[in-house]
């Protein structure tokens, strides 16, 4: 009989937010292109997904799967990042 190794945490945690991540960025692209059953499909999927972290890893997933696609938009956003740059400079940017 194998014996199974258990998952370390840091692990588990890292794949559950690269896959919430891979779910929400092809759910967020591909809206508008796919039918409604398959939209559904990759909500419930993610779903899953952070429902698995959630139960596994309680707050530290929650923190994790929530600072991580927030720290994405903060890095991709150039509005922010303008905003951000006009007031530590304290200029009045368009």
């Amino acid at each position: 009989m194998i014996a199974a190794r258990p998952i370390s945490p840091t692990i588990g945690l890292l794949g559950a937010v690269f896959c919430s991540m891979a779910i929400a960025v092809e759910f967020a692209l591909g809206f508008h292109v796919r039918g409604l059953s398959l939209n559904l499909i990759l909500g419930l999927s993610w779903l899953l997904v952070v429902a698995f972290a959630l139960l596994s890893y309680r707050a530290r997933g929650l923190s994790v799967l929530l600072s991580a696609p927030v720290a994405t938009y903060i890095l991709t956003s150039s509005s922010l990042q303008l905003a951000v740059a006009c007031s530590l400079n304290s200029q009045s940017c368009p």
